[in-house]
């Protein structure tokens, strides 16, 4: 026991004369990473606020000068020892991307204070440092291809680089070879899966150019309707001279056929009789005297002497009834036409409008399509913004089912949008019938109708009801082109199509028509 203890006070006294460390090797090794940060913090800070008015203080700058400044001073935030600093790295070595040394600097100080392993920091810093050096060069051919003074930040080593570089390479091959090793640096560096982001890109340029695809189809659309306007325009004021000359013709030969009826009305009237040509009163009958009168002696016969006995008085015959006097030639006589000429007038008058009802010289006119109403302002027409946001809810819906779609169309009629849905290969058609419902209540729709597949095609199709049904005019599909061009007997039509086309039907060749 006693030996122990005098085995123990040897050893503490040993200790004592050599004599333990003032900082183990952890110490030193955070303030050597706190210094490298400090260092690091200090150079960027003069590199950033680097000026190049303190170029002439730079060149001057010795141990002497910083021990016996005087009045002179600098733009830079470390004085002249920041500007010296940033003379020598910004002009005279690679410009501000000297930055880079400086962010290298600085992981080198943090992994050394954390006490992190720095076996993957001397090939990253030799890269980092290529990567600055190719920056340079890069920056300092853009200067020299435009022509433009970018010294700062290029700084000498990368303008003289790039110079060389477009001496030996030419311009285009050095800019190829400086922009392939920055990507190839690049990649070494950062040594990610460079796949999503390059599939990122690829979507979001297949979607620019889809979104310009519809924008140019909506565009020829437009253009479309814009010039089928112009041509219903042309037409519709075609028609109008067409009928403004018809109806110009129509009132010629209307007042043609007036004249020639006043003239056969003239030549139709008799001419009137002179009071000359009056026809003679007819002679009436004698009345037989009574028989009395006859047995009777004549009272007179002693006045009569030898003449025949007068007749008695009742047996003259009575005076004729007065006739009313002719009128005057030279005056008309429609107030006074007998009956017989009364009725020739009148056939005459049907005459006339019999033959001008059935005049084949005359043209028939269809009543114009001016007599229909138009579309009124406030109807509803193609409401694009319901169709995007019918088609985002549709794709975003299907894919929290992880069900993709490589295209989708919509083909507009009056009442219900079919869309159109290309799904990709190998999704099946009933994954996705069996969302109907799903796809209603995501779409708030009063309901849906799938046609799985579209005949003659390799789409399944949706059908939506519009939010705003558009009025289908009987104007809309009578002055259309198929109706007028239509090579059928009887045309009838039954409306429109969910594509938006009128729908025709011969009505001769129908048996019946069921409603």
């Amino acid at each position: 026991m006693a030996k122990t203890t005098t085995k123990r006070r040897r050893k503490a006294s040993a200790k004592k004369k050599t004599g333990a460390p003032l900082l183990s090797a952890e110490r030193k090794r955070e303030i050597l990473g706190l210094l490298l940060m400090a260092v690091a913090a200090l150079v960027g800070l003069a590199l950033v606020t680097y000026d190049p008015a303190d170029a002439e203080v730079a060149r001057q700058f010795s141990l002497e000068a910083a021990l016996h400044p005087g009045r002179t001073h600098a733009g830079n935030a470390l004085g002249l020892v920041g500007a010296a600093l940033a003379q020598a790295l910004v002009a005279g070595f690679l410009g501000y991307t000297a930055l880079l040394l400086c962010g290298l600097l600085m992981a080198w100080g943090y992994v050394t204070f954390r006490h992190k392993p720095t076996a993957y920091l001397p090939r990253r810093s030799v890269l980092i440092l290529a990567g600055a050096f190719l920056i340079a060069a890069m920056i300092g051919w853009f200067g020299i291809a435009l022509e433009q003074d970018l010294g700062a930040w290029s700084g000498a080593v990368g303008a003289g680089l790039a110079a060389w570089m477009r001496q030996v390479l030419g311009a285009v091959g050095s800019f190829v070879i400086l922009l392939l090793l920055l990507l190839l640096t690049a990649l070494v560096v950062f040594d990610r899966d460079v796949q999503p982001p390059v599939e990122r890109l690829e979507a979001g340029f297949l979607a620019l150019r889809t979104r310009l695809a519809e924008g140019w189809g909506r565009f020829r659309a437009h253009q479309a309707e814009r010039r089928q306007a112009r041509a219903e325009r042309r037409r519709v004021l075609a028609e109008q001279r067409e009928r403004d000359r018809t109806e110009r013709d129509r009132r010629l030969d209307q007042e043609r056929r007036e004249a020639a009826r006043a003239e056969r009305r003239t030549a139709a009237k008799p001419a009137p009789r002179p009071a000359a040509e009056a026809p003679p009163p007819r002679p009436r009958a004698p009345v037989p005297p009574p028989p009395d009168a006859l047995d009777e002696p004549p009272l007179n016969d002693h006045l009569r002497g030898d003449h025949e006995a007068a007749p008695p008085p009742a047996a003259r015959p009575p005076a004729p009834p007065p006739r009313p006097a002719p009128a005057p030639a030279d005056e008309p006589r429609d107030i006074a036409l007998t009956v017989r000429e009364r009725v020739e007038e009148e056939k005459a008058d049907v005459l006339d409008h019999t033959e001008e009802a059935v005049d084949p010289t005359v043209p028939y006119a269809f009543p114009p399509v001016d007599l229909l109403d138009e579309p009124e302002d406030g109807e509803a027409g193609i409401d694009y913004d319901e169709l995007e946001d019918n088609k985002q809810l549709l794709l975003e819906k299907l894919a929290t089912y992880n069900i993709e779609i490589v295209d989708i169309n919509a083909v507009v009629g009056p009442t219900v949008t079919l869309y159109e849905l290309t799904p990709a290969p190998g999704v099946k058609i009933s994954r996705i019938t069996a969302l109907e419902d799903d796809l209603a209540m995501a779409l708030a729709a009063r309901g849906i109708r799938m046609i799985a597949p579209i005949p003659g095609k390799s789409a399944i199709g949706v059908e939506i009801p519009n939010r705003h049904r558009e009025l289908v005019r009987i104007r809309d599909v009578i002055g259309t082109a198929k109706f007028r061009d239509a090579q059928m007997e009887l045309p009838m039509v039954l409306g429109k199509n969910i594509e938006g086309e009128v729908y025709l039907q011969d009505l001769t060749k129908m048996p019946h028509l069921l409603i």
